[in-house]
């Protein structure tokens, strides 16, 4: 069974966990909240927002960064990993007995406010560790990585990778990803949140 794999127990203990993610981002982590957002039968998002959600799709839910003009969006992509031709089955392909999901994404991203009102994107900080492990993009991309995207085309789909040459111990387990993550939230709040200030 893949490392990555969490009963649907554990789905919503992590869903209830995943604010303190942007602790070192957000003053009053208490102000964010995450919610579920089913994307199809077998497949949801957990995603961070502040209450902004009616009628938006989650991967615009934003968070404010007080004291910087920049907000972020935080959202996770689970795979249900127990259906058999499109049914659920209990029991069998379970962990512990009970239903499992599987990280497909990890997405922090990074948003800046135009003159217009519009938002530019800046910084993308993606995980895509079910990315194959035989492809020529796994040790750029499975592991946390970075897309520059206010470089614009061709440079943004670049993935500038953040654990090249570690990427299997940061896979090893949920636990070594979300170190990994939170790696990635001290580097906003050491190197990019005192450029905006």
């Amino acid at each position: 069974m893949d490392k990555l794999a969490i009963s649907e127990a554990g789905l919503e203990e992590r869903r209830k966990k995943l604010p303190r993610r942007l602790k070192r981002l957000v003053p009053h982590p208490s102000y964010v909240q995450a919610s579920y957002r089913p994307l199809g039968l077998s497949v949801r998002a957990i995603a961070l927002h502040q209450g902004q959600r009616a009628g938006l799709p989650y991967e615009e839910y934003r968070i404010s960064l007080v004291g910087v003009r920049l907000s972020v969006a935080y959202y996770e992509i689970w795979q249900y990993v127990g259906a058999l031709g499109g049914k659920r089955r209990r029991k069998s392909n379970s962990l512990n007995g009970s239903d499992y999901y599987l990280l497909k994404k990890a997405y922090l991203h990074i948003f800046a406010p135009e003159p217009s009102g519009q938002e530019v994107k800046v910084l993308f900080f993606h995980c895509d560790p079910q990315e194959p492990r035989g492809s020529k993009h796994f040790r750029y991309k499975a592991a946390p990585h970075l897309h520059l995207e206010i470089a614009g085309d061709p440079w943004r789909r670049a993935h500038v990778p953040l654990c090249d040459g570690w990427q299997h111990q940061v896979l090893e387990n949920l636990d070594t990803l979300d170190a990994a993550i939170a790696r990635a939230v001290d580097f906003i709040a050491d190197q990019v949140i005192p450029l905006v200030r």
